[in-house]
């Protein structure tokens, strides 16, 4: 039998689209780490939700505590979540 968290975890990560790094995105970045002061990484991330129009990011990184995107920033470890 599958405990509920394995089944948690298969459709997360059935749900997770990986996206290539843009000459586009990189340019986007810059304005992240300039204005928002956020590690490249961090920028480039940043950059690929808002530029693929994300609902939310989702993200356990302390350095998204008072960053703003665009886009609603969800830490999990802050929120009770439901099945």
């Amino acid at each position: 039998m599958i405990d509920y968290t394995t089944k948690i975890t298969e459709e997360l990560l059935n749900k997770i689209q990986l996206i290539p790094v843009t000459m586009n995105t990189i340019m986007k970045s810059k304005d992240y780490i300039t204005e928002q002061n956020l590690y490249g990484v961090d920028a480039i991330h940043a950059a690929t939700a808002v530029i693929h129009q994300c609902d939310e990011f989702l993200t356990f990184d302390g350095d998204f505590k008072n960053i703003h995107i665009g886009i609603p920033i969800i830490h999990p470890e802050e929120k009770k979540f439901h099945p």
